[in-house]
Formats: C-alpha cells, structure tokens, sequence
C-alpha cells in the first residue's frame, strides 16, 4: 500500500454519513483472498456496498463515497495479489476501485465468467488494471460497455479473451492500452465520438472492429485512432459495412500486417511493405459534394465514401514525447516516497466536516510543507481526507505543491469574498502569473457553496518546469446539485425565472496566458439534475463560464468535458499550442424560447471576453435562416478567437433541449450554433477531427457568418464532421 494511503487509513470522513462510515475499504478485511485460487467474488462487492451504500435503489449520491483497495502481488507468496472473480463486480456511484501502484494486483476471470461490466458517464476513470483471460476463450471478454455519455479511460492491458473490451458509448478518450493474444482486440459497437490514443496490439486476429450505423441501429460514428502501433495482426480494422462511420488514422506503424483496413467485400487501406507507417488517413462517407479535397470520391452500393491519405496536421514540437505521439503521462502515485515526507490536512487542523471554516489551516499546511525538489523527486506530499473543506477566501497552492485526495474530497468556496463579479475571485488559485515549476493535483472536486456570483472555481497560474510537471488528474469541478452545496432543489427549481436564481459562479477555469498544463479525466459539470434525492430531479444552477484558456501552451486535455455554463463551455482566447482529446460539451437545458438569452443572463466583465452570443450572424449555408434570439442567443459549445496550433482530437457538442423541450431534437434544431471561430485572419493551423453535434443547425460559425449546415452530416443520432482545418490565409476546408 502507498504509504500515504496507508498513513491517512481512517482519517476519511462523510460529514452526511457519521463517523461510523469507513471511507477507506481493503478487500481483504471484506474476506478477499487474492491468492489467485479463491473466488473473492462476493467479497468483493461487499467492500463495495457496505454501509449502507447508493445502489439499484437510488440514481445516485455523493454523500457515501468509498475508495476500494487490492493489495497487490508478493514475491514470497504464489499468486497473491491474484483476485479470481466469476461475475461483473457491480461498482455504486461515487465508487473509486485502486490498486497497489508498485505491486499491481490482477482480476482474474474464472473459466465461465465473461467480463467486467464499465458502464459509466463523465467524471469516471479505470485506469492500471491488467486482464488475464484464456487465449483462444470463445466467449470471454475484459470489459463489456453497452451505453452511457463520456469517461475515460487509461494504463490498460488486455490478454488472450474473445474480445478484449466490448465497447459503446457516446464519446471516450482512451490512452495507453495494450492487447495481446486476443482475438479481436476492440469491439466497437457504438458511438458518436471515440478518441483512442497510445495504443498497441500484438499477436491479435483483429485489431478494431467497427460495427455500422443502419437505419434501426446507432453504431460507431467515428473514431480517431491516433499513435497506434501495430504487430502480427491480421486486420487491423475490420469494417461491419464499407460506407457508414468516420474513421481517422493518425500516425499509425504496422509490422506483419495482412490489411489496415478491411470493408466486407473491398480493402480500403493495405500496408505498403510488411514494415509500414500511415501518417495520416481518412474515411468519410461523402457528404458534401462540393467540398475541397484531394481524397478520391469512391462509389459503392451504400453511397459514395472519400477515402484515402491527407496531409498531416503538424505536431508542434512541445506536444510532443520523444517518438514523435502526443506526449502523455500518467497519474503519480507517489509510492516511493517515505511516510515522513507526507503530511495530512486533516492531522495538521482542517476539519472537512462542511461546517468548519478550512481556510487559514488549509493555507498554513500549503504554505509550510509545499514539496520541494531532492534529486529530481518530490520530497513532500499533501494528502487530503475525505471531507467538505469549507473556503471562505482563496486557497493558494503555491509551486512545488503535491496535492492527493482520498476518494476526491470537496473544496468548497463560500461566503462574501466570491460574490462581486466586478472583481472576480479564485476560489482555488494555483501559483501567481509568471510562475515556472512543479505541481500535481490528483483526485478532488472543486465546488461553491450558496450564491458566489463572482467566483473563479479554478485559476491555474504555472508554466512547466520540464515537459508535463504541472498537471491535474482525475480532479473535477461540481457545481451544485449535491449536499452541502445549498444549490440544489430548493434554491434551483427548475421553472424559476433566470433573475430570480443563484449564480454558482462567475468562471469555471481559467488556464491564464502565461501558464501550461496537462490536464487529464477533468470535467467542469452544472448540474442539471440532483444528484442526492433518489429520482435525477431536474434543477437550474447557473454558472456563468466554462473552461477558458489562454494559454501559449503546451496545454495537453485527455477526457477532459465542460456542461450547461450560461455563455462558453471551451472559449480559447488568443491561446496556442493547445491539443484538446475528445472534449465534449453541453448547453444548459432551461436555455430557450422560455429563459432569458445567453447574453442577458451573465454580467459581463472587460478583462474576460466572451463568446458572442448575441451577435448577428450572416447565413451562408444551405439552410433556411429566420433569425430567432431564442434559439441563437445561447450557450456556446466550442468557442476559438485568434488562436494558432489548436488541434481538437474529437469533440462532441449537443444541445438537446428547448427550454426543456425536445421537439427540435429531431430536426436538429434545439439551437442556431455550438462551434464559433473568431478572427479567422489571425488563427492559424486550426484542425478539428470527427466534430460531432446533436441539436444544433450549423456544424462550424467562422467570423459573422454561418457556413457549414448540419443536414448532410447527419448518420445516426448525431450530424459528425470528419476534419475541418483552418489555414493561416483564412482559408476553410471541411469534409
């Protein structure tokens, strides 16, 4: 166990719960064996669901967390650290499962057992497992997914098993997963977006099967497969059909491959030589029949499909590793640090019981034991319980800072410093402009309390030090719908007038000019809905911003996901050198022919530019235009303004209600736009791959005007544009 894990065992506290409730779980205090014989099955799942724990009773609750630990392999004992399981272990919401960073432990299926069962939203990660299943099994499989909306995904292994994961879900980041001796490595069975990245496949019959969007039947709508490496597999994409379905190949090296890609009945990509390297590749059905490209048009009995090599988009060199992939990392784990070098918020005077004001503790252990650098490694970690730390003033985690939290406990800001949105104020700020140094954040909410109008939930201030040493994993920012917040079903109600509810905040993040960052499984949610009172009630929080970066870069965003802001989910403001990895966004559901517009919700502010809502656009697509403010004047999706080296990896951008009702839908007509470019003449090198949109008329607004409808990308639920680039001479190119 980390000896952090190990050193905070029991300080973990619900405040909703009593202090009976154990946070911390061990398997093995549940009758786990993991001696890789024993079924721990049901051990298993009663370390999940003790206490009397949100299950098949309840949608959800945030005030029962528990964090699940495997102690891991022994090199004294035969198979220790080997858990064999005969069925799905049925994970409960606000469930974290992890293992012994340095001794992995392995879940191993007994003979009959088929797979584990992630079926999961936004704000959830698998990340470090290994599956050991029988090479040659006829039915097994690692993970089985049906349905769902966003995660992700990453350090995986597969091994051996009929499929190594059976997948469907609306959009996925996956980075760095391996599979060997698997018969058919992925199983894509749906999707309206899916980014995998850092991927390897050896000795496998298929490497990805992508199954058909068919007229009864939502299949994959488009993937991106980005630094794939290749070897001894028969196909490496198996098409169900040859025409429906995006499919982008970014970098990809084959070795002793017989087919890239394979259609039932044609071969749309063969290797050029038994060693061979795809830069960049592209199969669309062709929607669009005046659009410029060089892809050849090829007719076949499903429609016409462009299919065929493009230019790459170019890699800036700072987002990049030393292969030439996008440069990725890991969670740290801090495992091999000693416990006198690890100090506790709560053992050093923060109380986290949601009641307590945290703040002058919290600053004080900030300040006196930020880690500082001994050989290249961290000497100090901050472990933070779980709890409700209440912020009546900004936390400053200053350089250096190493900063963990047990089962992600909440920093919430509250109180009469975050209420003037003439002067906006950070309820958590991350070093000062012009900071260079280290500093990783892993495992918390962020979040406010009452009305807080003017609070800036997250201010992130640090440039790099060396390549990736300022980052955020797995931390999240919640606003309202959850206890403790005092913005739920009795402050929120869903048919309140805008004027009449509290504002959450004036900006969700804000990534500053000066700053760089990776930033990975992080989602900036408003709730819709509650999350606390058994049914999802629906309820109106307003917040007024997203996530806005300015960044000069390198700014790296994995799994990353942004819902329901008043005016921009992403807004990039003059920022550069940005690489955005499936990102996906949501209007706020109220917005509509029956709530105040975008614009007249949310209190401006000079030093902070907007997205422009309300601004009159001129109509060059293909579809009929009567200018409506209620349905243009709405929250933006994706929002770029004089930016260079922008490159989005998968996105998806739905809006899919007016003013809750959802008779547009089908039509796609929910609102006018979701993905606005600005000032066009100074971007450059712009390039967005498999842009999915649901509910909205236009697929890309560039300057004043709309130019691109949705009509003919529409396939399945969804309207997905394969590549559009915007060159440094304005020009646009799309298909």
């Amino acid at each position: 166990m980390p000896p952090w894990l190990e050193r905070g065992r029991g300080e973990g506290q619900a405040p909703f719960r009593g202090s009976a409730y154990a946070v911390f779980r061990n398997v093995k205090e549940f009758g786990a064996l993991g001696d890789g014989v024993t079924d721990d099955t049901d051990a298993i799942q009663a370390a999940i669901s003790s206490g009397e724990r949100c299950g098949s009773e309840a949608d959800s609750s945030t005030k029962s967390p528990a964090l699940v630990y495997f102690p891991g392999t022994s090199l004294f004992l035969t198979g220790a650290g080997t858990y064999r399981v005969s069925k799905p272990i049925l994970v409960y919401y606000f469930t974290h499962l992890s293992g012994d960073p340095l001794e992995r432990p392995v879940l191993r299926p007994l003979p009959h057992f088929e797979g584990i069962h992630h079926q999961v939203s936004q704000a959830t990660g698998l990340h470090h497992v290994d599956f050991l299943m029988h090479v040659g099994s006829p039915g097994q499989q690692g993970i089985f997914m049906e349905n769902a909306s966003g995660g992700f995904m990453s350090d995986l292994s597969f091994h051996g098993g009929r499929y190594g994961a059976w997948l469907g879900n609306q959009q996925f980041t996956e980075r760095n997963v391996r599979f060997s001796q698997c018969h058919t490595a992925i199983c894509q069975h749906w999707n309206w977006a899916w980014t995998f990245m850092d991927v390897q496949i050896t000795d496998c019959e298929v490497g990805l099967q992508m199954l058909a969007t068919l007229p009864n039947k939502q299949g994959v709508g488009s993937l991106v497969l980005s630094d794939w490496d290749v070897k001894r597999t028969n196909t490496v994409v198996q098409l169900e059909k040859e025409g429906p379905g995006r499919l982008v190949l970014d970098n990809m090296y084959v070795q002793d491959v017989q087919t890239i890609v394979a259609g039932p009945s044609r071969t749309w990509l063969a290797p050029a030589s038994n060693d061979d390297h795809v830069a960049f590749w592209v199969k669309t059905p062709a929607v669009v029949p005046a659009c410029k490209t060089t892809l050849p048009r090829i007719s076949i009995p499903e429609g016409p499909v462009l299919a065929g090599a493009c230019a790459a988009p170019p890699r800036p060199a700072c987002l990049v590793d030393d292969r030439g992939f996008w440069f990725g990392q890991e969670k740290p784990w801090f495992a091999r640090l000693c416990s006198d070098n690890i100090v506790s918020l709560r053992s050093l005077g923060a109380q986290g019981d949601g009641v307590t004001d945290d703040t002058q503790a919290m600053q004080a252990v900030l300040d006196q034991h930020r880690g500082s650098l001994v050989y290249g490694m961290c000497a100090r970690l901050t472990t933070v319980p779980y709890g409700l730390y209440l912020l009546t003033d900004t936390l400053r985690i200053p350089v250096g800072t190493r900063m963990v939290g047990e089962a992600q406990p909440v920093f919430l800001g509250t109180g009469p410093a975050f209420q003037d949105t003439k002067h906006p104020r950070p309820v958590v700020q991350v070093g000062v402009p012009g900071d260079v140094g280290d500093v990783t954040l892993c495992d918390l909410i962020f979040s406010t309390r009452g009305p807080t109008a003017g609070a800036i939930v997250l201010e992130w201030n640090v440039h790099e030090r060396t390549q990736g040493s300022v980052a955020m994993f797995d931390v999240h920012i919640r606003l309202g719908g959850f206890a403790g917040t005092e913005l739920e079903l009795a402050q929120c109600p869903r048919d309140a007038p805008c004027e009449a509810l509290p504002h959450a905040c004036f900006l969700g993040m804000h990534i500053t000019p000066q700053a760089s960052g990776y930033f990975q499984n992080v989602w900036v949610w408003t709730a819709d809905h509650e999350l606390d009172e058994g049914a999802p009630a629906q309820l109106n929080v307003l917040s007024d911003r997203g996530i806005l970066i300015e960044s000069q870069g390198p700014v790296w965003m994995y799994g990353t996901a942004s819902e329901h802001a008043l005016l921009y989910q992403y807004s990039l403001q003059g920022a550069s050198h940005v690489l955005l990895a499936m990102i996906q966004t949501e209007s706020p559901y109220f917005q509509g022919h029956r709530f105040t517009h975008a614009s007249a919700s949310a209190p401006t502010h000079a030093q902070y530019p907007d997205a422009p809502c309300a601004r009159p656009y001129a109509n060059a697509t293909d579809l009929p235009y009567e200018p409506d403010p209620a349905m243009e004047d709405r929250a933006v999706g994706l929002h770029l303004r004089a930016c260079k080296d922008i490159l989005v990896w998968g996105a998806g951008l739905y809006s899919f209600f007016d003013s809750y009702d959802q008779t547009a839908l089908p039509a796609h007509a929910c609102q006018r736009r979701l993905c606005v470019i600005e000032d066009c003449a100074q971007c450059e090198r712009i390039t967005l791959l498999n842009t999915a949109t649901v509910g909205t008329q236009c697929m890309i607004s560039l300057g004043d005007r709309d130019c691109v409808g949705e009509s003919a990308f529409r396939e399945g639920f969804c309207s997905t544009m394969a590549l559009f680039t915007l060159h440094r001479d304005g020009a646009a190119h799309w298909l």
